[in-house]
Order: structure tokens, then C-alpha cells, then sequence
């Protein structure tokens, strides 16, 4: 039987990669955390949105789980948006890890 073997040539400029990714069908990828799109965990009461950060000591559970209790607000997982707003009769964001990863969104443009 024959191995076959993936070639991966060394590209040092970045036009050399553009070219390498265009001629066989590769995309960019984005860290969710990294993404325009992200949106992070947070706690809704109403609506306000709060930070974990900005909770008090005594409002996160006693089993260490990081989540807050429910008299603070409601915790919301990190999410990703990139569906919001397209025309959906229903709310497309999907709960994601940061450390997740996809080749819809765009890079956070720091400032």
C-alpha cells in the first residue's frame, strides 16, 4: 500500500501564503475570543449587563463553579453572533468556548 504524504511548503512572505491559501481552498481562521463577532460570559438582570469582574465577592456560588447567584442576575454563556441580525425570525447566537475557532469572523482591530 502506498502512504501519502501532505508537502507543506515554507512560505516567509505573506503574499506567498495569500497565494498558497487561494490556490488550494484555505481560509483564515479566528480565535473566538479574538473575534469582532464574540460576544463574552456575562450576567443579565433586565436590561443591564454586568461583567463577572464587577461582581461582588458573595454574589458567585459557594462550589466554586465561577457562575453567579441567581438574585445578581442571569449568567450568559460567551456567544457567537455572526448570524444576529441576518434576517432570522429566531435568535441565532450560539453559545461558544473563547478558545473556539471558525473562518467567518474577523480579527478584533486593536486600537
Amino acid at each position: 500500500m502506498a502512504s501519502s504524504k501532505l508537502t507543506v511548503p515554507i512560505l516567509l512572505e505573506w503574499s506567498d501564503i495569500e497565494s498558497y491559501m487561494e490556490q488550494h481552498d484555505i481560509v483564515k481562521v479566528v480565535r473566538c475570543k479574538d473575534c469582532i463577532y464574540y460576544d463574552p460570559p456575562h450576567i443579565r438582570d433586565g436590561d443591564k449587563r454586568y461583567e463577572y469582574s464587577d461582581m461582588p465577592k458573595d454574589a458567585f456560588d459557594e462550589l466554586g463553579t465561577g457562575l453567579v447567584h441567581v438574585e445578581y442576575g442571569i449568567n450568559v454563556g460567551g456567544r457567537c453572533c455572526v448570524d444576529s441580525g441576518k434576517g432570522y425570525s429566531e435568535d441565532k447566537r450560539v453559545f461558544v468556548s473563547e478558545l473556539n475557532y471558525c473562518g467567518r469572523g474577523y480579527k478584533k482591530v486593536s486600537k
